[in-house]
Order: structure tokens, then C-alpha cells, then sequence
């Protein structure tokens, strides 16, 4: 008989006893490959502590509403070779002239390195809530510096060059995703995403933006540019890496389902206006 596979390590949220509880199974998906060779990530812990969720039901293109928790947490690099479900947090800024913030992810990113992304993104740390991880992932990766509010979902910002914008929660999405990179190598990523909208409105005084100027933005570990693309161009581009079944295909963007890219752009088309905006 041939000896039962290690099981990896689980721990109680917020509690220091460890239960061993096996994975469950998951469908298989397509597969995305990057082969240039990087150095890790300085802020990427492969042992960050990952809060783990029920899969979705009835399934991911069709869940709504909140994830359930299972009670336990699992270090980040055992969660995305598992595939085991976890949650994070996507933020897409857009301008009042249709465009939106684009981000090219450090080629040390353990999943998608160099792709074109969303403006911002990140893991939940365990015990973290997703409104605060949203807030200081923002402030990391692109300097932008939010305040909190009472409401949940509704932030105001004190960041000198955007007063008055609100980041907005659109929903929650489950995506599956697998691919091997040079540093985490072979990696099944599960993800509940809440996705967010925030509006850059230091780009409403007219005429071109240097968006890099406006942010005063450095490369850094986690994102190596920056650029300000028109809303529909983004859309075309995401739907490009869709098969002719909806299967998400390799590209120069971190790919999306189809149910991610309908929330995103039909939360977005009744903000930054009708369809023929820039």
C-alpha cells in the first residue's frame, strides 16, 4: 500500500492548537506559466496566516452574497499549492473621464508576476476584516492614504490630491485560478475577492494626467508601473483572454471570469457614464 500523502498543517482562527483536516478536492482549471527568473517579494510571508472559507455553492460563476468561514487559518504558501478557499480584496480606481489606474505586478509576485492588474490587490491576513486590508493596501502599493468611516462599505479619503472620494464596495466573487511562477512555483489560487471602485478625482480638472506624477509613484516590491488605460479598452482586453466557452486564457492581463468582468463593468458604466465615454 502507498503511504498516505502529508496532510498539511491547520490552525483555529486566533487559537495556537493545531488539528490536521485534509483539502478538499477541486475542479481543475486551466493552467498559467511565467518562467523569468525573480527575487521573492520582501512583504510576501509564505507563512502569512490565510483565514480558510467553505467552496463556494452552488458554485463560483454563481455564488452571491458573504463566504463561510471554516474556523481555520493556513499558512500562504500551503494555500496556494492546496487551493484551499481564501479572501481578498481587489480595488479598481477609475477617473471621471472613463479611464482606469492599471498596475503591473513585481516580477517577485509568488502568482501572475509582471501581468497587468487590477489597481490594487491583496491578501486577507487572518483576524484582519476586509475593510482595513482594502485600506492599507491601497496606502502600500500606491501611497494613497484613506480614513475610515462609520459605514462598512463607504470610506472618505484624506489623501491632499483626491479629497472627497468614496471607495465603494461593488461585491464578492469567486475565482479559480492555477499557474506556476518562478518563486511560489506551482500554485492553485481560490479566492472570494470583494471587489471595490474608487474614484481618482484629481483627473477631473481636464486634459492629460500624469498618473505617475499625480501619485508621486516609486516602484516598489509589489507593483513595478503604473498607467491610466480608457475603461473599455480594459474591457475588450479582459474579454480578449475569454475562450469561446468563457475559459480564461493566458494573456498580458491576470485573467478574469466572466461573471468578475460583468459585476466590474456593469457597476462601472453607470458611474463614468454611457458606453461611448472616451
Amino acid at each position: 500500500m502507498r503511504p498516505s500523502p502529508l496532510i498539511p498543517l491547520l490552525l483555529p482562527c486566533g487559537g495556537a492548537a493545531a488539528l490536521r483536516l485534509p483539502s478538499a478536492t477541486l475542479s481543475r482549471r486551466r493552467s498559467f506559466t511565467t518562467t523569468k527568473a525573480a527575487a521573492i517579494v520582501p512583504g510576501q510571508d509564505p507563512g502569512e496566516l490565510f483565514d480558510l472559507y467553505e467552496a463556494p455553492h452552488p458554485s463560483p460563476r454563481l455564488f452571491s452574497g458573504e463566504p463561510t468561514a471554516t474556523g481555520f487559518s493556513k499558512a500562504r504558501q500551503l494555500v496556494h499549492r492546496d487551493g484551499d478557499w481564501h479572501r481578498a480584496i481587489n480595488v479598481w480606481m477609475y477617473t471621471s473621464r472613463g479611464e482606469l489606474l492599471l498596475q503591473r505586478r513585481a516580477e517577485g509576485k509568488d502568482t501572475f508576476p509582471g501581468r497587468w492588474d487590477v489597481s490594487v490587490a491583496g491578501h486577507i491576513t487572518s483576524g484582519d476584516s476586509v475593510l482595513e486590508t482594502a485600506l492599507k493596501e491601497v496606502e502600500e502599493e500606491l501611497g494613497i492614504s484613506i480614513s475610515s468611516s462609520t459605514n462598512t462599505t463607504t470610506t472618505t479619503t484624506t489623501h491632499s490630491n483626491n479629497s472627497n472620494a468614496l471607495l465603494e464596495k461593488i461585491g464578492v466573487v469567486a475565482t479559480m485560478a492555477r499557474g506556476s511562477s518562478p518563486l511560489g512555483g506551482a500554485f492553485e489560487c481560490n479566492e472570494y475577492k470583494d471587489l471595490y471602485l474608487y474614484k481618482l478625482n484629481f483627473a477631473d480638472g481636464g486634459g492629460d494626467v500624469d498618473i505617475k506624477t499625480a501619485l508621486d509613484f516609486q516602484p516598489n516590491e509589489e507593483v513595478s508601473d503604473v498607467k491610466l488605460v480608457p475603461w473599455l479598452e480594459v474591457k475588450q482586453d479582459m474579454l480578449a483572454q475569454l475562450n469561446d466557452k468563457d475559459g480564461e486564457l493566458d494573456g498580458p492581463m491576470v485573467p478574469r471570469p466572466r461573471h468578475y468582468i460583468d459585476l466590474l463593468f456593469d457597476a462601472l458604466a453607470g458611474r463614468v457614464g454611457s458606453g461611448d465615454v472616451y
